[in-house]
């Protein structure tokens, strides 16, 4: 599939959910870029390089004492 962004550059997108119209992967897709730029910001800001855990659990409590430190040493 290939999607055009709001500038109206083409972003191809490879995808195997088959039941979802375009729309709906487009809109999937975005969602993910955005916690994939929210993960970037916190890896770079944070200085926290990569995370230790693998699941969800881990990486939210990782998420959170880096936001904890930063705060009390803010």
């Amino acid at each position: 599939m290939i999607f055009q962004d709001a500038n109206g550059h083409e972003i191809p997108v490879v995808t195997n959910v088959l039941e979802a119209s375009a729309e709906k992967i487009a809109e999937m897709y975005q969602e993910r870029w955005t916690v994939e730029v929210f993960f970037r910001w916190v890896k770079q800001y944070f200085n926290v390089p990569t995370l230790f855990g693998t699941s969800e659990h881990a990486a939210c409590n990782q998420l959170f004492a880096a936001f904890i430190a930063y705060v009390l040493l803010r």
